[in-house]
């Protein structure tokens, strides 16, 4: 029960680890150029991809026992809490567990094939997840004398108005390209359905 905490930090460490990985390897092979390109683009081809869906599906592992983890936790200390806490638990529990499953697909459905199910995945995974910290925010604010301190409240609240600025970000600066791709795919299965 003591080493609960490697979990968050698991996750933490490994995630940006796996993206500096498949990286180094697409820049070394000269598969996507150096200068900023999608984390998903330095996963695409083998052997980077290989690499890149299985940190990712570990990770998507490591996330969902870890929003567990946290929904117990919760449990334990608010078994006789506020109605509002414990259903605002249950629908962390619900909307962690889907963004995990989220970053699963990110891993199994690389853009290149999938484009729509990878966006999809990626939609479950930031999306939700964005949802999922503010959502903790607002507990971790209703809990901070039982079970978080103001300081853990404070980085936080950091960390999503960071999570929802990148998140909104790379959503309103999308590039073209991938609404074409999308447009295009779908074009193309139309008109190929007989």
């Amino acid at each position: 029960m003591g080493y609960l905490f490697l979990l968050p930090l698991s996750v933490t460490i490994l995630v940006p680890t796996t993206f500096l990985i498949t990286y180094g390897i697409a820049i070394a092979k000269s598969d996507v150029t150096p200068a900023f390109p999608y984390i998903s683009d330095t996963g695409t081809d083998p052997p980077e991809s290989c690499i890149f869906g299985q940190l990712l599906n570990i990770s998507a592992v490591l996330i969902a026992l870890s929003v567990y983890v946290r929904y117990r936790q919760t449990i334990e200390y608010h078994r006789n809490g506020p109605r509002l806490l414990l259903c605002l638990n249950k629908t962390t529990l619900a909307l962690g567990l889907i963004a995990a499953f989220g970053v699963s697909l990110v891993a199994n459905f690389q853009e290149t094939s999938m484009l729509v199910v990878h966006m999809i995945g990626a939609m479950m995974a930031f999306g939700l997840g964005v949802i999922y910290e503010w959502i903790q925010l607002y507990m971790t604010h209703r809990m901070c004398h039982e079970m978080s301190s103001r300081y853990v409240f404070i980085i936080r609240a950091f960390l999503c108005i960071i999570a929802t600025v990148c998140f909104v970000t790379s959503i309103l600066f999308l590039p073209q390209n991938v609404y074409l791709r999308i447009l295009l795919a779908s074009s193309l299965k139309i008109v190929m359905t007989p």
